[in-house]
């Protein structure tokens, strides 16, 4: 049996001969896109009998490319039953995740030079970066992908994390102006079918320590981050932290990304709506119940599950004050 409620969605294949096909039967399909890392990923499986062997996937939901990817795997099997195949892809953009860079130490290197060398070769459209910046220098660790040191280079230049917006661009613009209602009580909301708020105050630290130079005895700590989120809730939780080489100089900003990446989800919102919408990881979303009403969240995941019993998606949210680099 088909993908119920599927005309919308178009998946197409090119073949290595180039040829492409306009994929009939589909039978299942997940789809999952994480606002961290690059390489959303689309899983389907067909009933359409195909000779070809394919290496570039598209989906396009009401006319609209949503995804645009390489083949990882490609499955056919017959059985008594039929035949059918089955097709793993990732979004070009995991090239950046798939290619290391050249351990090198890089000297005035220009946000310019980054696009052209880091991102464009591995799937990128282009970018949209705050300002045209460069870098005295930048190290290229031994087994860093083109992706780490883009997040590496923004995190630096631009104070900042990036990601890869529906366009295809490099960004670090922290949300989309694209905003999507998620409630059961407004005429113009998106209805959910489960709603899940998790406070997650594990995540939290409460002060962290920086080190910035030695002592006699040990590493003296010149730089102390104290967290109001902390002080809400009465945690108590203390790191001291150990930048890499390559934040050295900048004890602030290094321990505000070290907050980020350790807590930046300890409020989340995870919504289950029937149907299939346009919302991309990165777009900034609201949610109103009798429960609560959130209005300064952003997608951080989005996950599609189509199958004979109908479609649906699970929408990640965080709230925008976790990214206290915005």
């Amino acid at each position: 049996m088909a993908v119920r409620s599927s005309g919308n969605v178009r998946i197409t294949g090119t073949a290595i001969d180039d040829q492409k096909v306009t994929f009939q039967k589909i039978v299942s399909l997940s789809f999952e896109s994480d606002r961290f890392t690059p390489a959303d990923e689309l899983q389907f499986t067909v009933l359409d009998v195909l000779n070809g062997r394919f290496k570039f996937i598209t989906m396009e939901l009401n006319g609209r490319k949503i995804f645009d990817g390489i083949v990882d795997i490609q499955k056919r099997v017959i059985d008594q039953k039929g035949n059918y195949t089955s097709f793993v892809c990732r979004r070009k953009t995991c090239m950046m995740l798939d290619n290391e860079v050249k351990p090198y130490w890089y000297f005035n290197l220009t946000s310019d030079q980054l696009i052209k060398s880091h991102a464009l070769p591995y799937g990128a459209n282009g970018a949209k970066l705050p300002k045209a910046a460069v870098l005295p220098q930048i190290l290229a660790k031994k087994g860093i992908s083109h992706w780490e040191f883009l997040t590496l280079f923004c995190r630096l230049a631009y104070h900042r994390s990036p990601y890869v917006d529906r366009m295809g661009n490099i960004t670090c613009d922290p949300f989309q102006e694209t905003e999507h209602l998620f409630s059961n009580s407004r005429a113009d909301g998106i209805p959910f079918l489960t709603a899940e708020l998790t406070d997650d105050h594990y995540q939290i630290i409460s002060k962290l320590s920086v080190k910035t130079g030695k002592a006699e005895y040990g590493a003296t700590y010149g730089y102390v981050l104290n967290n109001a989120s902390a002080d809400q809730f009465e945690i108590v939780r203390e790191r001291y932290y150990h930048p890499e080489t390559e934040w050295q100089g900048e004890p602030a900003l290094s321990a505000r990304q070290y907050y980020e990446d350790k807590q930046a989800g300890f409020f989340e919102v995870t919504v289950t709506v029937p149907g299939i919408y346009d919302i991309r990881a990165g777009d900034s979303a609201r949610f109103e119940d009798v429960i609560g009403s959130y209005y300064d969240l952003y997608v951080t995941k989005v996950r599609l599950r189509s199958d004979s019993d109908g479609n649906t998606m699970t929408i990640t949210l965080w709230e925008k004050s976790g990214l206290i680099n915005r």
